[in-house]
């Protein structure tokens, strides 16, 4: 057998992987050393697997490890077998220990597996062409890992910060429905509809039975159109209905008509509330004196 190696590979993964997640990185790199790569022999791994929890191996804490477990599985480097909540109880009394996991993706470590040919017995002068089942199995890794690179790159945004990252990519939550969380995050934060946090918000939305869709999210109000609302129901309280009736579908349009000074004055709602708000005190002020002095006026 000839002597092994490990090939590093320096795709856009593995470079955002050593940005981004030195922890998840390391453990990857354990991972590759310790996965079975060869056929020879008996053994209870089956080519890529192996055994890790010894976080100290890697120079990870327990929950330094844990993290970066959940960012490689997440992210289709990593398959987990059996953990010690899985693992079937041994009938020898032997038992073992750790994390069985297997490694799925070749492109950031190819461990450069040694495959034996079971077909020693007809050894071949050429090159044997792959099966169509080798093929098809190629085909699938290949698109893999073509695929592989754009997974969870929504999630690199400045709203979430590379912890929230890898915990939102730990989540049992599809890809698809994070996306969306994150999608109606954006909106909500645009619209300050958020809830404690943008992180809070994207979690809530993923794990709703019944999420809302983005387009159920109505845009609130302009605040200057709250204020001649508020300036309309006070009239239309002291009686003066017709300016209610005149100026409810203007105010959709960003304008109005109020009684001010004697006469009928069309007043923009795009400009400063300070601006506007002290044309509508002085309108009701004068309305307040036409109503003490009995002497409404229908606007007509």
């Amino acid at each position: 057998m000839s002597e092994r190696f490990i090939k590093f590979i320096p795709s856009e993964e593995s470079m955002w992987l050593l940005k981004n997640h030195p922890n998840a990185m390391s453990l990857l790199m354990l991972i590759a050393t310790r996965a079975r790569w060869h056929e020879n022999g008996i053994s209870e791994f089956e080519l890529g697997e192996c055994h890790i929890g010894d976080h100290e191996a890697c120079g990870l804490s327990r929950q330094e490890y844990r993290t970066a477990l959940k960012l490689l599985t997440s992210r289709l480097h990593v398959k987990m077998i059996e953990n010690c909540r899985t693992r079937q109880k041994s009938t020898t009394g032997t038992t073992t220990y750790g994390t069985k996991v297997k490694l799925i993706s070749s492109n950031v470590y190819d461990i450069n597996l040694n495959i034996t040919n079971h077909r020693i017995n007809q050894p071949a002068t050429t090159d044997q062409p792959p099966t169509n089942h080798e093929q098809r199995k190629n085909k699938k890794e290949k698109n893999v890992k073509e695929q592989h690179t754009s997974v969870f790159d929504f999630l690199k945004i400045e709203e979430l910060n590379i912890d929230e990252q890898a915990h939102l990519m730990g989540l049992a939550i599809s890809e698809e429905r994070l996306k969306k969380a994150v999608d109606y995050a954006i909106i909500a934060k645009g619209r300050k509809e958020i809830r404690k946090s943008f992180m809070a918000t994207v979690v809530w939305h993923a794990q709703a039975i019944s999420p809302p869709e983005i387009e159920a999210i109505k845009p609130k109000e302009p605040h200057q159109h709250q204020v001649a609302r508020g300036y309309l129901l006070q009239m239309s309280v002291w009686g003066y209905k017709i300016v209610w009736e005149k100026n409810i579908d203007l105010i959709q349009e960003g304008h109005m008509i109020i009684p001010l000074d004697g006469s009928l004055m069309q007043i923009s709602l795009n400009r400063p509330v300070e601006e506007l708000q002290k044309d509508l005190k002085l309108s009701l002020e004068q309305a307040k004196i036409k109503l003490k002095s009995k002497k409404i006026v229908e606007i007509a």
